[in-house]
């Protein structure tokens, strides 16, 4: 009997040890498995890293296109600025054109002598005067204001000095003196 249970305890015993060694290789198969999936984990968190580097890079990219596409805008307005500036000056230069033709006229009418024969010319410069002052606007003012001078009556000078008046300078200053007498 001694026999017979040592024999069956030994079965037991090898039995068992035989169902733990399987238990481990279980458990490490089951740990290589965890292993596995770490490591799949691992890639694929690499892959989401390198996925977001690559975002970043082209998040960059997108903005660096955006600023050279700002600069292109601002080096466009500068030139825009610089042609407008252009267009001021010739403008400018128009005008003074247009005033220089209109002295040059008005220098003509004043040296004219009128005969009664030649009243036509005098009359079509002065026309081309006022046609070129009008087309001025710095000048139509000027032109109004003269116009007005030289057409309305001027009402005889009620006051007369009592004294005659002497206009003296000295440097940049006048000075008016009565004169008395004698």
């Amino acid at each position: 009997m001694w026999e017979q249970f040592t024999s069956e305890m030994i079965c037991l015993c090898v039995y068992q040890m035989f169902i733990s060694v399987l238990f481990y290789l279980q458990l490490c198969q089951q740990f290589i498995s965890v292993l596995f999936y770490l490591q799949l984990c691992q890639q694929f968190i690499c892959v989401l890293f390198c996925l977001q580097l690559c975002q970043q890079f082209i998040s960059v990219l997108f903005c660096l296109q955006l600023c050279q596409q700002f600069i292109s805008v601002l080096f466009c307005l500068q030139l825009c600025q610089q042609f407008i500036s252009v267009l001021f000056c010739l403008q400018l230069c128009q005008q003074f054109i247009s005033v220089l033709f209109c002295l040059q006229l008005c220098q003509q009418f004043i040296n004219m002598t009128i005969e009664p024969q030649q009243l036509e010319y005098p009359v079509s410069v002065a026309q081309a005067i006022f046609e070129s002052c009008i087309d001025s606007v710095d000048i139509q003012n000027e032109l109004y204001c003269q116009l007005i001078k030289q057409t309305s009556p001027h009402p005889p000078s009620q006051h007369k000095p009592s004294l005659p008046v002497k206009v003296s300078r000295q440097g940049s200053t006048l000075s008016v003196v009565g004169v008395g007498h004698k």
